[in-house]
């Protein structure tokens, strides 16, 4: 199960990073064509704009896994023992309580979307949208290994696994 867990943060992170650079050369190429050239093609703000919502829903399931998304700590942090977990652990049913929701809407849209097509793209709307879903799906399996590692460290008292450095 850890493997498969490495292989899901590797193919996170990977892919967070292939659309990250498509994203600068994307804009790179926008900035230039205005600045230098005088034209600028309406695709090229097009594409930035979806790759940069892209890399910002896939860089809120790594935050979750990372656990560096923002969060109250002030607030749990000075409860007892057994009111903490309930807080955290109400807090944690909440948020997979919106993401299974914003995974179902998520499928609503790209069906409401079915026929309209991007103006500087030309690219069905519906293709732009699947990223929802699956941002949506990565931030669920997130937040399912979270509260797994929240389970197991906190409720149960197991000794944490030496933490990697974000580069693996």
């Amino acid at each position: 199960m850890a493997r498969l867990g490495r292989l899901y943060l590797c193919t996170l992170k990977g892919t967070i990073a292939v659309l990250f650079a498509v994203l600068v050369v994307v804009a790179f190429y926008q900035v230039v064509s205005r600045y230098v050239l005088g034209v600028t093609p309406a695709w090229a703000e097009e594409a930035a704009r979806y790759l940069a919502i892209w890399t910002v829903l896939l860089t809120s399931a790594l935050a979750i896994e990372l656990k560096v998304h923002i969060a109250v700590e002030l607030f749990p942090n000075a409860l007892p023992r057994r009111a903490r977990l309930l807080v955290l652990a109400f807090g944690w049913v909440a948020i997979l309580s919106f993401l299974v929701v914003f995974l179902w809407q998520s499928f609503n849209l790209i069906a409401l979307a079915g026929g309209q097509v991007t103006p500087g793209l030309g690219v069905p709307m519906a293709s732009i949208y699947w990223i929802l879903p699956l941002a949506g799906c990565c931030m669920i399996i997130s937040s399912i290994r979270a509260v797994s590692n929240f389970v197991r460290h906190e409720v149960q008292g197991l000794p944490r696994e030496t933490e990697r450095p974000l580069s693996h």
